[in-house]
């Protein structure tokens, strides 16, 4: 009769903190994300919005799976709010070299005032020797590609005519 009782109190338990959970993502006090399940699955898991965890909610507590106004989401995962806002999304690739130019710029500018009234060339060459002479195809540091660097940092020319 003991383990009876302990069983119908632990299921009583289990209810009691499935339906807490679910109220607290229907008021949005916690996030539910998952993957649509569909013929298109996405790559990435979506945000569960809150209406979602309504009273009609159909959950699959074993193989997590919710489902409510005609859409089905597997792999749901629940976490706070703080956690997913917090998260900075991870850049794909190697890292970028538009910080480290942006500084040679700005560094160049204070010290040679003559930086952006000059040759394009003659100043994309001194980006290269500011940073170490790095100049690679694949770099970043082509004379294109800091050009446009230059024309974002540097005041606009202006073409004055004498007569």
């Amino acid at each position: 009769m003991a383990a009876a009782d302990a069983t119908q109190r632990r299921r009583d338990n289990e209810i009691r903190l499935q339906d807490d959970l679910l109220e607290l993502l229907f008021n949005g006090q916690l996030i539910a994300t998952g993957f649509v399940r569909s013929i298109n699955p996405r790559p990435k898991p979506v945000i569960i919005e809150p209406d979602t965890f309504d009273g009609d909610a159909n959950v699959d507590w074993r193989n997590s799976i919710i489902s409510n106004l005609g859409v089905t989401y597997e792999n749901v995962r629940v976490s706070d709010l703080e956690t997913v806002v917090a998260r900075p999304q991870k850049r794909i690739g190697r890292p970028g070299s538009g910080d480290a130019i942006n500084t040679a710029i700005d560094a160049l500018m204070n010290s040679d005032p003559e930086f952006c009234t000059g040759n394009r060339k003659i100043a994309s060459e001194k980006i290269r020797n500011y940073l170490g002479n790095q100049a690679t195809d694949q770099s970043g540091l082509s004379d294109i590609n800091l050009a446009k660097y230059i024309r974002r940092k540097c005041p606009k020319r202006v073409i004055t005519i004498t007569s």
